[in-house]
């Protein structure tokens, strides 16, 4: 699934793998790896370069394999390709509201998360505010 994702946020962005590699500070050849199936070696590092040259999120979770099956159910080119941060504030700048307490421990872990002021739409860390930050006012100077 990953090689997948990979290929279709290339092709989202009209690159060649080798313009594709420059974005992201590799090779064409590991390009190549990365969008072939049968290459098992994908670091999380080099999905987090990834994800960070194309202002997209990286999530990696263990799971349950019917939330693994819900997940992936469709594996569409356009599903695979997620909204960058800019194009996702510029339609919703409201969802990215900083919840002012997070539940800890088991409630946060599972969900139940009942009677705590929690917004589950968005959970935003420290390190996510300085990007969140830079797109919103990129959005506010392109109005």
């Amino acid at each position: 699934m990953i090689a997948y994702q990979i290929q279709a946020l290339r092709e989202k962005t009209d690159l060649s793998q080798t313009e594709f590699a420059k974005q992201i500070g590799k090779t064409q050849s590991v390009v190549s790896r990365l969008e072939n199936t049968e290459y098992g070696k994908v670091t999380i590092q080099t999905l987090l370069d990834i994800a960070c040259a194309l202002d997209v999120a990286l999530v990696v979770k263990f799971a349950s394999y019917p939330d693994f099956l819900f997940q992936t159910r469709d594996a569409s080119v356009a599903a695979l390709q997620p909204d960058t941060i800019f194009e996702t504030l510029s339609q919703q700048p409201a969802q990215f509201e900083r919840p002012t307490k997070l539940p800890l421990g088991k409630a946060a872990a599972t969900g139940n998360a009942v009677g705590q002021n929690y917004s589950p739409r968005l959970a935003i860390n420290d390190n996510a505010l300085p990007l969140l930050a830079r797109a919103s006012g990129e959005l506010r100077a392109q109005a």
